[in-house]
């Protein structure tokens, strides 16, 4: 019904269907505090690391699992905001998340959620040049649309955002971490 959905008022009703009745409804708002996270790309990494089977609590081990992109002191630093955060639980064998399915809202103006996404963009720029293809997936595409659809193509993708949390594994059975990166933006104005 979303898809087929003739006006605005239609798809947002059909939407909030979508996520009420989906699992993704458990998603839990993060709270301004805790977007601190956001000012380094790592500190989300090594929040879903740590539900990794075989997650060693060793700033050196999480380092080195970043594919050396963190020193050992940041992954210790990061561990510790996001303890002191609440985002994380220290137990006896390590740590745990305080809450498995984190969002924030759909339209997050924070500058620190910007800078997140521009460290994940040149990230994603890197891993270009040093992962082979069937390691990775960088793809786009361009395509003419009414500008009047535009709302509605960014709320289908912010839908696909939150139902590419289905492939979470539970904690203590994944083997990686994966980041998804979708962009959407106009390339022409006032034609």
């Amino acid at each position: 019904f979303f898809n087929q959905a003739k006006t605005d008022k239609e798809k947002h009703f059909y939407y909030a269907q979508l996520v009420k009745a989906s699992p993704r409804s458990r998603l839990h708002k993060m709270e301004s505090a805790q977007l601190r996270i956001f000012k380094e790309w790592y500190h989300s990494a090594i929040l879903e690391m740590v539900t990794l089977k075989n997650f060693n609590p060793a700033p050196e081990w999480v380092a080195r699992h970043l594919m050396g992109k963190v020193t050992p002191q940041q992954a210790a630093e990061s561990l510790r905001l996001l303890t002191e955060l609440g985002l994380l639980v220290k137990t006896a064998n390590g740590y745990r998340q305080q809450n498995t399915l984190l969002t924030t809202d759909d339209e997050v103006r924070d500058m620190m959620v910007k800078l997140y996404h521009q460290q994940m963009l040149r990230l994603t720029e890197g891993i270009i040049n040093e992962l082979p293809a069937e390691g990775r997936d960088v793809s786009a595409v361009t395509f003419p649309i009414k500008r009047k659809d535009f709302p509605a193509l960014k709320k289908h993708l912010q839908l696909m955002r939150k139902e590419l949390l289905d492939f979470s594994a539970d904690a203590g059975n994944a083997e990686d971490v994966v980041q998804v990166n979708i962009q959407l933006f106009p390339l022409t104005r006032g034609m």
